[in-house]
């Protein structure tokens, strides 16, 4: 059974529906990381600054919300009120900044989250079950028999 809306399909989509698997914490730590990144890559100074971040909507700066942008499960996190959630994550993705990024908790060289997280991981992987998710061109080409040989 595909979460993915009718007529799409994809990674993302399969990815929303293992979320249930992580922790609050580490998709906090994800949803920092995302308006972080372009900082920690010395593309701007601050969240705010990164023209196509979603930083500007949740912490009220932006006037025109777009209608796809959901906020509030980032926000209830860390209060009830908007208004105390909003300060409550200024200060949680301010307190990223210079830190080390989720990646550097990385298992595995694929896995995030905790011990037990990566052990359920392992036990649902089936070593047989084909690689779906690469294109055959890409599959192809990493066989050795790609398009034009």
């Amino acid at each position: 059974m595909s979460t993915a809306p009718p007529g799409t399909s994809g990674t993302c989509f399969r990815a929303v529906s293992r979320l249930s698997w992580w922790s609050e914490r580490d998709l906090l730590e994800l949803a920092r990381y995302v308006v972080l990144n372009p900082v920690r890559a010395g593309m701007v100074g601050a969240p705010g600054d990164w023209p196509w971040s979603s930083y500007r909507a949740t912490v009220g700066e932006e006037i025109a919300v777009p209608a796809f942008l959901e906020t509030d499960w980032v926000l209830r996190a860390f209060a009830e009120r908007r208004a105390e959630a909003m300060a409550g994550y200024r200060r949680f993705v301010a307190e990223g900044i210079g830190a080390a990024g989720p990646w550097s908790g990385l298992k595995g060289q694929i896995y995030l989250g905790s011990e037990q997280f990566v052990e359920r991981m392992q036990a649902l992987i089936d070593p047989k079950r084909p690689l779906c998710e690469i294109p055959k061109r890409q599959r192809l080409a990493f066989s050795g028999f790609g398009v034009g040989s």
